[in-house]
């Protein structure tokens, strides 16, 4: 997961860990994305909270970066909507989020992706952190690992992030993962084996 700043001339470049972690050319990662005020439309500021990073005004968004190696796989999002999923689970007294992302491409197996989040972990509790203060998911899609198109999507979570309550127990990475296994083992990753919220259509943005 990185944290980035949303360039308007550039986009947001894929980092070197995801080359690598996504090296055959095509996944879902997340982050926490940083998008300046000035060039956001006002439509979308009124209910979203800013901060300062590097002395510029900005709004945090808790986002998914979707990796394709055609165009045509990324610009689903542009024609179909969107769901999401999030669930929380608790495996051997692990306690870990479910994250899922589907675009109703009109396959009967839709195009989706998925996180586990630890929220021991920094950066997947700075993420539950923005997602419960984001009016917005915001979908960031590249192809080859080049920057393509963004997205927003409303954010359903909003509230129920907020109402969390999380472990102060150590959950050590390789802990965590055993439970994470646990979890994919005994939850097939097929569409219909999750509770989604209603589909919504994403609005393309360039902020520019």
């Amino acid at each position: 997961m990185d944290i980035q700043t949303f360039n308007p001339k550039t986009g947001v470049p894929a980092t070197e860990n995801e080359r690598m972690l996504f090296r055959n050319g095509y996944g879902v990662g997340i982050g926490v994305i940083y998008l300046p005020s000035k060039n956001m439309p006002e439509m979308f500021t009124q209910n979203w909270p800013t901060m300062e990073v590097r002395g510029e005004t900005v709004h945090a968004a808790p986002e998914f970066r979707v990796f394709e190696t055609k165009k045509s796989a990324v610009r689903i999002f542009q024609y179909n909507p969107v769901q999401f999923h999030l669930r929380e689970h608790d495996i051997y007294g692990v306690q870990l989020f479910h994250l899922l992302i589907a675009c109703l491409d009109g396959n009967p197996e839709p195009f989706s992706g998925e996180t586990t989040l630890n929220p021991g972990d920094p950066l997947a509790a700075r993420f539950l952190e923005v997602m419960a203060e984001s009016p917005y998911f915001v979908i960031n899609t590249y192809v080859k690992f080049e920057y393509c198109q963004t997205f927003l999507a409303d954010n359903p979570f909003r509230e129920t992030v907020k109402s969390f309550k999380y472990t102060d127990k150590p959950q050590p990475k390789d802990v965590f993962m055993r439970a994470k296994a646990e979890l994919e083992r005994t939850i097939p990753f097929k569409y219909r084996e999750f509770d989604w919220e209603p589909p919504q259509k994403t609005l393309r943005v360039n902020f520019v």
